[in-house]
């Protein structure tokens, strides 16, 4: 009987440490090499308590951080060493993340809480995920390797666009917002209340409700002083010219070399470059052809046209690109220039932006003025608000976007996939659609006859 007994008992426990092996083996990484973690956080009442980083190889194999900026919606991507991906496997493995278990079931339900989701992957094939209430094992790891790439990777690394929000209007500066028939404004003796008189005037506008919010660009390079009318819906960026920030120039001779610059084709297939300089220079088939400043200044009057020597090159903007005049000249009778109709129509294929594609990609770049708006008619400039978001593959599938899709549709790179909520903008792209949608509205039928447009 005794011996039944430590024969059944002996089988228990055979039994029981199967099961435990069984058991424990399930929840035991087998290896592999660590190519792709996230973590996201969406949802939610404020926009400001969600979170995100993504860690992966792009189709270079270069290691890529992507990470939550500052501002909602507002996304930073840095490349950064492969060895990130080793200090983060450590974190997991240390934790065992590979202990997530796909959702689990919140024990209460909260009305608007955020979604939450975690996954990660080894060799491509193994992975391992997390979403709803998630336990404060996993949790702990997770927020430890956020935190890591937060502080010790990302560092001071802000998203490209990102407008820096700043305390206060700095004194005695000068601002200008690019607009041929406006004055400098400067910050002096009236004050902030001097540039709100002087806007008010030159946009014919009533009982202003005036705001004023002052931004330092990503680069540091650039001021803008932010002035917004709450009872008009009026906005207007003015830059600020002195001191180190005058780089920033906002005459509109300066800045067309880059609104121009980028790869063209004319109607044979001949590839056109247009490089972004002081000065520009128009090479076909990798052979310059014209290099002269962007703009021919003559009897205190500024030309579209590209002066080299005694040739002259007239060009005017157009939807698609450029069309160039060859063979222009002065003509003393009716103080203009002058062609023999020898046109080159180029379509733009690539951008000079590194950073972003598209039609008119500056927009995403930089906050733009007066200055560069006078040379696009309204209708172009509604192009424009839709080019940020077409970049990205919006449908542009809803009523009264017909012409839009139309007008996206004839361009090469254009990939129609997303829908609006999908959508991220950063700070200089959300603050130029305002001011885009502000010109529109305030321009009149008048003033709409834009320079050097085609």
């Amino acid at each position: 009987m005794n011996t039944t007994k430590i024969i059944f008992t002996l089988f228990c426990l055979m039994a029981m440490t199967f099961i435990t092996s069984t058991s424990c083996s399930a929840t035991k990484h087998d290896g592999g090499v660590l190519d792709y973690i996230q973590y996201r956080v969406t949802g939610g009442m404020s926009p400001y308590d969600r979170e995100m980083w993504e860690l992966k190889y792009d189709d270079d194999g270069k290691a890529i951080l992507n990470i939550k900026g500052s501002s909602p919606g507002e996304v930073i991507t840095k490349e950064v060493d492969p060895i990130v991906f080793e200090k983060v496997t450590e974190i997991a493995m240390r934790h065992k993340l590979y202990n997530a278990r796909g959702f689990y079931k919140p024990t209460m339900m909260i009305h608007d809480a955020p979604s939450v989701s975690f996954y990660m992957r080894f060799d491509k094939k193994t992975s391992y995920s997390a979403s709803g209430d998630i336990p404060k094992s996993i949790m702990d790891g997770i927020k430890e390797i956020g935190k890591y790439l937060r502080n010790e990777v990302l560092g001071d690394t802000k998203a490209y666009g990102h407008l820096e929000k700043l305390d206060g209007i700095p004194e005695n500066s000068q601002w200008d917002d690019g607009h041929p028939d406006s004055p400098l404004y400067t910050y002096d003796g009236k004050g902030i209340d001097g540039i709100y008189e002087n806007l008010a005037n030159q946009y014919g506008l009533s009982n202003p409700q005036w705001h004023y919010t002052v931004y330092e660009n990503n680069d540091k390079s650039a001021q803008y002083l932010v002035v917004e009318d709450y009872n008009s819906g009026f906005i207007n960026a003015l830059t600020r010219v002195d001191g180190k920030y005058a780089p920033n120039n906002p005459n509109i001779a300066g800045k067309l070399t880059e609104i121009m610059a980028g790869e063209y084709v004319n109607s044979k297939g001949d590839k056109y470059i247009i490089t972004k300089d002081r000065m520009i220079t128009i090479s076909r088939n990798n052979r310059d052809i014209v290099s002269g400043f962007a703009f021919y200044e003559k009897d205190d009057m500024i030309y579209n046209a590209i002066s080299m020597g005694s040739k002259y090159w007239m060009f005017n903007l157009t939807d698609k690109g450029i069309n160039l005049y060859k063979n222009s000249w002065w003509d003393d009778k009716i103080k203009d220039f002058t062609n023999d109709g020898v046109k080159e129509e180029l379509t733009l294929v690539k951008p000079a932006s590194k950073d972003f594609g598209g039609r008119w990609p500056w927009v995403s770049e930089r906050v733009i003025n007066k200055g560069w708006l006078k040379l696009f008619p309204k209708r172009i400039m509604g192009y424009m608000s839709a080019d940020m978001s077409a970049r990205q593959g919006y449908k542009f599938n809803t009523i009264g976007m017909e012409k839009l899709r139309e007008f996206f549709d004839a361009l090469p790179w254009y990939k129609p996939t997303k829908e609006a909520f999908e959508l991220i903008f950063n700070d200089t792209e959300r603050l130029n659609k305002r001011l885009l949608e502000s010109e529109i509205k305030y321009r009149s039928a008048e003033d709409d006859k834009p320079f050097c447009y085609e």
